[in-house]
């Protein structure tokens, strides 16, 4: 008995290639005769099996020599030739309809195509370039054909969002500013007009006007500036500042040097020094604004020893000055050496019971105070760690100012022997102890 159910075989052929190879399966066979061995497969496993149905017979035979037969079919399936690939990736449109129009004209991107058959063309793009797009969201399909007659398609979106009606926000906070007018006339011209700051939901406000515009004549007085910024829908918004004129200003600066005192230093033997740097003070003026105008002495000059005074002047946007003092102290170069203070810092220890001296790790730097205000610790003599022998020894301590000038203290260290205690042996029966203490 021969079964070949349910082996059927469905294979596809290599793309432009008439056949296809197939590994076949095996039938199964049952005889009462007992041993059952296949004689034949045709075609055989492994063949080219043509485009269509081809029948494959099985042939066994029993121990008894009687054969038997069956079959299953493979059918072979041609590919069909791939169309174009198209890809429109990134090519969604996003745009704004003009303000109260329900749609925008829209020029389209080009989707990209190939084709393994070589030459592809576009037919059709729907809705086509230019085209009013309606508010929301249109797929645009486009159509490619390539040398083999096949389609491909590929899609995309355009987005319309509405006419923008919010108008752009101008801020004009902080803008508002004074001028003085010249001495007996009714105003000013002023040339120069902040444009205040502006923002809009498109992300882009562009300024379209200002009145009074700069180089307007402003009356003494308070006189109010309107700003008008345009959004690319067409809508404007707006904001205000005050330009306030007052009357010729005769008021002059406030120069203040206080805390600006220099102090420095001449280098030995010389009568004075070169200065610099100098501060140019502060000033504030009832008009807002103070130019700085002159120092004299001025930064480069030289000092003598001893204190000059320095006058800085400002002036306002009227011309009124003001002057402002400050002294430049050229002190000679010290050769004042730091006093070094080692008082009550002598230090006593203790040598181990027979040794002639101790090492010391710690001993004290001392106090040095210097008239310029700093003394730097340089040496310690002999220094810690040293071997200090039983007995006294000085240690000189040496401090530096910034001038070069040094300054030494001493104390010292005295080391006294310490106390031998000899072993204890005591005497027990016949055994001897000795203790150590």
């Amino acid at each position: 008995m021969i079964d070949c159910s349910g082996l059927d075989i469905i294979v596809t052929a290599p793309f432009n290639q008439p056949c296809a190879n197939v590994d076949l399966p095996s039938c199964s066979a049952t005889s009462n005769a007992g041993t059952v061995i296949q004689v034949s497969q045709s075609p055989p496993s492994g063949s080219c099996f043509s485009i269509g149905v081809t029948t494959v017979t099985n042939t066994f035979r029993d121990s008894n020599g009687l054969q038997g037969s069956g079959s299953f079919t493979v059918t072979v399936n041609q590919v069909a030739p791939p169309g174009p690939m198209i890809d429109c990736s990134g090519l969604d449109v996003i745009a704004t309809a003009p303000l109260n129009q329900p749609c925008a004209n829209v020029n389209l991107p080009s989707c990209s195509a190939t084709s393994s058959a070589g030459t592809v063309i576009q037919v059709s793009q729907s809705p086509p370039s230019g085209s009013c797009f309606s508010i929301g969201v249109t797929t645009v399909t486009n159509t490619f054909r390539d040398s083999n007659g096949l389609q491909g398609f590929g899609t995309f979106t355009v987005t319309v969002n509405p006419g923008d009606t919010i108008p752009p926000v101008v801020d004009c906070s902080e803008e508002d500013f004074s001028v003085s007018a010249p001495g007996g006339s009714s105003g000013v011209i002023v040339m120069t007009l902040p444009r205040c700051r502006a923002t809009d939901n498109s992300g882009q406000a562009n300024f379209l006007s200002q009145t009074p515009s700069p180089g307007s004549f402003f009356s003494v007085g308070a006189n109010e500036v309107t700003v008008v910024y345009q959004d690319p829908s067409g809508n404007t918004g707006s904001d205000s500042f005050i330009v306030t004129v007052t009357p010729v200003d005769i008021e002059s600066p406030i120069v203040d040097c206080s805390g600006e005192d220099v102090i420095t230093t001449a280098p030995g033997g010389a009568p004075g020094v070169t200065v610099t740097n100098l501060p140019r003070c502060r000033a504030t003026d009832n008009s807002g604004r103070a130019d700085f105008v002159s120092q004299n002495p001025l930064p480069g000059s030289f000092f003598p020893i001893g204190d000059t005074m320095v006058t800085v002047v400002y002036r306002d946007p009227s011309g009124n000055t003001g002057v402002g003092f400050f002294t430049v102290t050229v002190v000679a170069v010290d050769i004042e050496p730091p006093v070094v203070d080692c008082s009550g810092e002598d230090v006593t220890v203790t040598a181990p019971g027979g040794a002639p001296g101790v090492t010391v790790t710690n001993l004290p730097r001392c106090r040095a105070i210097d008239n310029s205000g700093r003394a730097d610790f340089i040496s310690q003599n002999p220094p810690p760690g040293s071997f200090f022998p039983i007995g006294d020894t000085m240690v000189t301590v040496v401090y530096r100012d910034p001038s070069g000038n040094t300054g030494v203290g001493f104390f010292t260290v005295t080391v006294v022997p310490g106390k031998f205690i000899p072993p204890f042996i005591a005497s027990v029966f016949n055994w001897k102890i000795i203790h150590y203490k």
